[in-house]
């Protein structure tokens, strides 16, 4: 069973049909389309220090990087819609990290073919959030888990402490 999510009030970064266009990387600077394309290829969705040394994820550095580029929400978008459940992870992060995504306000779940709520005169980004497999990680913990899972501790903030705590980020 898959949700779609629906994000509201991004009227100043996406217009009409936005969602069917591929984000250009080009726009990005040389960090950032590197960042980009980590974040892009990556495997595994974690956020905070990993591992027995308590390291910083690469993945975790690439999306700092990326959010301090002046495209930012656009590439995020475009993260978000990515084949990659990991990926598209990251992107749904960073667009809450950038008040882009705030649960209750600009999000909606509903059914697949369900007529979205007018809220604003804004146009929409549709994102998939379904119950696809991903690889998480959290301390020395790795394991499989539900998109949908993940999502929730997203849009929630459960990942804002721990991305603010490795990154200095407030």
């Amino acid at each position: 069973m898959s949700f779609t999510l629906i994000l509201f009030g991004a009227a100043a970064v996406a217009g009409v049909g936005a969602q069917d266009r591929d984000f250009d990387i080009s726009r990005l600077s040389d960090r950032g389309r590197k960042a980009y394309r980590t974040l892009e290829g990556a495997g595994v969705f974690r956020i905070g220090p990993v591992g027995y040394g308590a390291t910083i994820p690469a993945e975790q550095t690439a999306l700092q990087q990326l959010l301090e580029e002046p495209e930012a929400i656009e590439a995020l978008q475009q993260l978000s819609r990515s084949t990659r459940p990991a990926g598209s992870l990251y992107g749904l992060f960073g667009l809450r990290i950038k008040g882009h995504l705030e649960a209750g306000e600009n999000v909606k779940l509903s059914q697949p073919g369900a007529e979205p709520e007018e809220r604003t005169a804004a146009p929409l980004v549709r994102v998939e959030v379904d119950d696809e497999a991903v690889l998480t990680q959290s301390g020395c913990t790795v394991m499989m888990e539900e998109k949908r899972t993940v999502w929730k501790r997203i849009s929630t903030g459960v990942y804002d402490f721990y991305f603010r705590m490795a990154t200095g980020r407030n």
